[in-house]
């Protein structure tokens, strides 16, 4: 299970072959009684997810080694609007400068810094 706060707007799903997707909060749905799940991202079959995370208006954090030092980058909802689509979709490769990145809801210490 993953933890989705009141504001969390979208989830971020990134595999581990790098295919990156950001779909709406509102297309999953969750399941009381257990299930057999929801398809989030569409994967082939050497795939896996990687990293699931949900996030709101502050974006997406984005978070590794860049020329040698721990770097975070922001993304904003403008950055991912080229991710973002449906449900159940294989998304893209996530075009950023940072290498074995690690995804996460920004702090409220990299919000203000931005």
């Amino acid at each position: 299970p993953i933890f989705v706060e009141k504001d969390d707007l979208y989830v971020a799903l990134l595999s581990k072959n790098g295919r990156f997707l950001v779909v709406s909060i509102k297309e999953v749905r969750r399941l009381a009684g257990g299930g057999l799940g929801t398809i989030l991202i569409g994967l082939d079959d050497d795939d896996k997810i990687k990293q699931v995370v949900p996030f709101g208006e502050s974006g997406l954090a984005v978070s590794g080694i860049y020329r040698r030092r721990q770097t975070t980058d922001i993304l904003d909802l403008n950055q991912l609007e080229t991710y973002i689509g449906k449900r159940a979709r294989k998304g893209r490769a996530l075009d950023v400068r940072i290498k074995d990145f690690v995804l996460s809801r920004p702090s409220a210490d990299e919000d203000e810094s931005e």
